[in-house]
């Protein structure tokens, strides 16, 4: 990617997560694989009881981790 292109949407948080809690994206994509089949707020609840983040980061992480992981019915 070019210097010049910035990134956006939740991608743009990744690296504020990565340093703040110490977990690779990696990680979070393997926390949701163990989770049973969420909507964006059980996920979110999920991981703010069970994991560090506050609202704002697990919202990120949930909204992208859905994205990238589509459930199955």
């Amino acid at each position: 990617m070019p210097a010049h292109e910035r990134v956006k949407g939740p991608a743009s948080c990744f690296s504020s997560i990565k340093v703040k809690y110490g977990k690779s994206i990696a990680h979070w994509m393997h926390v949701r694989e163990q989770a049973a089949p969420l909507r964006h707020m059980a996920l979110v609840s999920q991981l703010k009881t069970k994991h560090p983040p506050g609202h704002g980061h697990a919202g990120t992480l949930a909204a992208w981790l859905l994205a990238c992981k589509p459930q199955q019915p």
